[in-house]
């Protein structure tokens, strides 16, 4: 190279080299693609949401059950998609109907149903979205959930009611805090072995949001039909869930 003419060859060499930087940040721009299809969430973190949402319509149709005065308002349930009255329960609102001696809960107008006979406070059978799951009260506090289609998780609560405890769901083991005020998430998750950190946020009407390590991540539903589906980059990644698996 003529060493004359590199005064010139270098202001060129910058810009050819700017260029091809605009270009490959173009490209990873455009690869937000790849972005969204690693996400903020896993497809695995819907099995533990799913099972703290059960927990949480199981907890607030229990207390129905066990509060004469609520009963005695609650108007006659026969279909599970109409349910219309609300009670409230730590500070975030349900809609509610006796039915066979029980109570069926969700949260919005199109949330899913989760029903439990009178007496469940022992064992029983459970409802679903339709589909009967097994609860088995554990001698230290919390219940094994068994669904008719066996998948299972586990939650392990303080028999004095305190809301901390764990949710063991597919092999995967998690701290749960649930909230218990107006406000607060619905419940706070630490995967045990990794630290992530899950925050569900639902409001009255079962819209839902989930943070991830505190950022909000993805938002959705849990709706009548039993699928939790939530979405994350304004739904260029879905993620979906019906009775324990993966849909």
């Amino acid at each position: 190279m003529n060493t004359r003419s590199l005064p010139l060859f270098v202001p060129f060499l910058a810009f050819v080299l700017f260029l091809t930087g605009c270009s490959g940040t173009g490209g990873s721009g455009a690869g937000t693609g790849t972005v969204a299809a690693t996400g903020l969430l896993e497809d695995a973190d819907l099995g533990v949401i799913e099972a703290a949402l059960v927990a949480d319509r199981l907890e607030a149709a229990e207390a129905a059950v066990l509060t004469p005065s609520i009963m005695a308002s609650l108007l006659p349930e026969t279909d599970l998609t109409t349910t219309s009255q609300e009670i409230t329960h730590l500070g975030r609102r349900y809609r509610a109907g006796r039915q066979g001696g029980g109570v069926v809960v969700r949260r919005g107008a199109a949330g899913c149903p989760v029903q439990i006979p009178a007496g469940i406070g022992a064992s029983g059978t459970a409802t679903i979205a339709g589909l009967g799951a097994q609860v088995t009260r554990l001698a230290s506090g919390g219940f094994l959930l068994t669904r008719a289609n066996g998948e299972s998780f586990e939650v392990a609560l303080p028999a004095d009611g305190a809301p901390t405890g764990t949710i063991t769901e597919n092999g995967r083991t998690w701290s749960v805090v649930f909230g218990t005020q107006a406000g607060e998430p619905l419940a706070t998750l630490t995967n045990q072995r990794s630290g992530r950190i899950l925050q569900i946020l639902e409001d009255d009407t079962g819209a839902l949001t989930v943070s991830v390590q505190g950022t909000p991540a993805a938002r959705g539903a849990w709706a009548s039909d039993g699928t939790l589906e939530v979405s994350e980059f304004a739904g260029q990644r879905q993620h979906r869930r019906r009775h324990g698996r993966a849909v």
